[in-house]
């Protein structure tokens, strides 16, 4: 999975340009959804979301599904900003 985000041009930052650039704490499921919709910069919120990633699969020593919660927002936001609004298609 690591090859992919590279390969995507997505690099590991410790969440740090997400913290610059919104204020946010990288994993901070609190008021999730209402953090996240601010999120509008696709690099930053890819890399955060790769920095969170190796955290939890590499260096954490392993997760729960509480600990997954931002990452799956996070990724539903990802998604949300590479798909134009108008080319979407519902489910």
């Amino acid at each position: 999975m690591a090859g992919d985000f590279c390969g995507l041009g997505f690099e590991i930052d410790s969440g740090s340009s997400y913290e610059e650039a919104y204020g946010l704490s990288l994993g901070n499921d609190q008021n999730i959804s209402d953090a996240l919709s601010r999120v509008d910069d696709i690099a930053v919120l890819g890399n955060a979301i790769f920095s969170q990633c190796r955290c939890l699969t590499h260096w954490s020593g392993g997760y729960g599904e509480e600990d997954a919660a931002w990452l799956v927002a996070a990724l539903k936001r990802l998604e949300e900003l590479a798909v134009p609004e108008d080319t979407r298609v519902m489910v």
